[in-house]
């Protein structure tokens, strides 16, 4: 659990220009990432069930029992975080910004499709 298909977070973060990746659905790790690049204290973060009603009445209490015994079963993340006192945003220099890319496209998984070949992620970095 709360692991995504998609490109890493610092990826989509940090990307150069506009990002035209997938729509993005945010794990616990990305908002907690998300934090820390933008130099937030977590105030509060936890799961929630933002979809209850669309659970039949007859099966909300046994759905209420098993969400709550899985860490990370409800389904939305619920973050509240707090600025510092003397906030501003965090500036990257070009190289830091190829530096994380990096990383980012280094720790991506290797998938294999259907066929059996090697699948390479799809990350270049792109300069300003």
């Amino acid at each position: 659990m709360g692991k995504t298909n998609m490109p890493s977070f610092e990826s989509y973060y940090w990307f150069p220009g506009r990002w035209r990746g997938h729509v993005r659905e945010y794990t616990k790790d990305d908002l907690i990432l998300l934090c820390e690049f933008l130099d937030l204290r977590i105030l509060t973060i936890r799961g929630v069930h933002h979809h209850l009603h669309v659970v039949p009445r007859v099966l909300k209490p046994i759905w209420l029992v098993l969400t709550g015994l899985v860490r990370g079963g409800r389904d939305t993340w619920s973050l509240v975080a707090q600025k510092g006192v003397d906030w501003s945003p965090k500036e990257l220099s070009k190289k830091e910004i190829e530096a994380t890319l990096a990383r980012a496209a280094h720790s991506l998984p290797r998938s294999r499709p259907s066929g059996g070949s090697r699948v390479e992620p799809d990350c270049r970095v792109t300069t300003l």
